[in-house]
């Protein structure tokens, strides 16, 4: 028999089988390369913005190669890696820009006290309702600066472009540094000496009620550290700036200028909302 033996006839099945998972390596690789030609990062301008239209088409894709099986086939490890990489920072950034509009407004809150419901001249807040309604403000004003911090972290382990995640740390530390009353279940002191910190969401200090030790607690998972046990890693603390929180100068707010220059001890920026404001008190060098 001079001619090769053919194939065996395939079943209307198996090609139906062969032909949605051509389609679904197919709609893999095309989506990967559409997404990247996007962008790495910066994928989202606003909060709120139209999702990016590749963004459906891949989450398709990543679907239909998992569901059939088909995820070490060829080079699909890599293209699933990378749209991987790509939908996480997506997501990052959306969440990040949806956190900063969700904090941005306490600028004009937090650290200002306001008769809300009392009446003129009353002591609104020395009464316990008072002292409740102010306390319930502040919580929820640090919910949305926690909920900032968490998203910035997301952000920067998921690669998320960098002027947003420097832009938004900027927010977060003007944010603690106007809020006058920290959490002091959750200031430590750095271990590498830098100063006051935060301890990560979740994370306490607690005080023993006989000897006055204090020891970490994590809420979450309810279990305690050792007394002595050292404070969490300095990159997972969060940063308490206080340059913020300095008055601006009257001199500046008044003229975009200011006799004392950069021996000025307050701030050359434009007042916002709750800035206190200041005379430059430098002396001249004739006095």
């Amino acid at each position: 028999d001079i001619y090769p033996a053919l194939p065996p006839l395939k079943s209307a099945a198996q090609l139906e089988k062969e032909r949605l998972d051509e389609q679904a390596n197919t709609a893999l690789r095309s989506g990967v390369d559409a997404a990247f030609q996007r962008g790495f990062r910066g994928l989202c301008a606003y909060h709120g913005c139209p999702p990016p239209a590749e963004e459906d088409t891949l989450i398709w894709a990543l679907d239909a190669v998992r569901s059939r099986g088909l995820d070490l086939m060829g080079e699909n490890p890599i293209l699933l890696k990378r749209a991987e990489t790509w939908l996480r920072t997506l997501h990052a950034e959306r969440g990040l820009l949806k956190a900063s509009a969700q904090a941005r407004p306490e600028l004009l809150i937090v650290g200002n006290r306001k008769n809300l419901h009392g009446l003129p001249g009353k002591p609104w807040l020395s009464t316990l309702e008072g002292q409740t309604c102010e306390g319930e403000v502040r919580d929820l004003a640090w919910s949305n600066i926690e909920a900032l911090s968490v998203a910035i972290k997301t952000a920067k382990e998921a690669s998320a472009q960098e002027n947003l995640v420097k832009n938004n740390k900027a927010l977060l530390g003007e944010l603690i540094a106007r809020t006058r009353e920290l959490p002091a279940d959750r200031c430590v002191l750095d271990p590498e000496g830098d100063g006051l910190k935060l301890l990560p969401r979740g994370h306490q200090r607690a005080i023993k009620g006989f000897t006055g030790e204090s020891y970490l607690y994590h809420k979450e998972t309810r279990l305690a550290g050792d007394v002595d046990e050292a404070p969490p890693p300095s990159e997972l603390l969060d940063d308490v700036a206080t340059d913020a929180a300095r008055p601006i100068c009257a001199d500046y707010a008044a003229g975009r200028k200011c006799r004392g220059g950069r021996r000025c001890p307050w701030r050359h920026q434009k007042p916002q909302p709750g800035d206190a404001i200041r005379e430059c008190i430098l002396r001249n060098e004739d006095d």
